[in-house]
Order: structure tokens, then sequence, then C-alpha cells
């Protein structure tokens, strides 16, 4: 992004996340913050994971933002 402000909470972007992510086989947890704060979201691995197990969460959140910023771009 060219400027580093929250983004509009209307846009629901952390729950558009949690909705992409499942699409894509993992969990995330969002939120949204009090006034002044923007959409959050918060990944819980499990404690046994892997380096491999890490990759592809990773791997699959990119997936996920892909398709979130999509769905952004589509609304402009």
């Amino acid at each position: 992004r060219e400027k580093k402000a929250p983004l509009d909470p209307a846009l629901g972007v952390s729950m558009r996340l949690g909705r992409a992510a499942l699409r894509h086989g993992i969990t995330v947890y969002p939120c949204q913050t009090g006034p002044g704060h923007s959409d959050q979201f918060l990944v819980s691995p499990p404690l046994i994971a892997t380096a491999d197990d890490i990759e592809e969460i990773v791997n699959r959140l990119s997936l996920a933002l892909d398709d979130v910023e999509a769905e952004l771009r589509a609304l402009t």
C-alpha cells in the first residue's frame, strides 16, 4: 500500500480473509479492534508443527491473501 493507514472496517477484510483461508484449508481467527484500528487476524499453528508444516501454512495464507486482494480490487 502507498500509505500505512488502517483499512476501512466496512470492507470486512479480516472476515474475507477468514473465508478465503478456509477455502485453502487453513483456519485463521479474524478480529476487528476499536476506533482508529483496523482488521487483524491471528494464526495459531499447532505447537508440534514442523518447519514444513509452517511453510505450508504460509503458502496457503499467501493464496488466501491473494484472493482477498483480488476481491477488494474488484470492488473499486
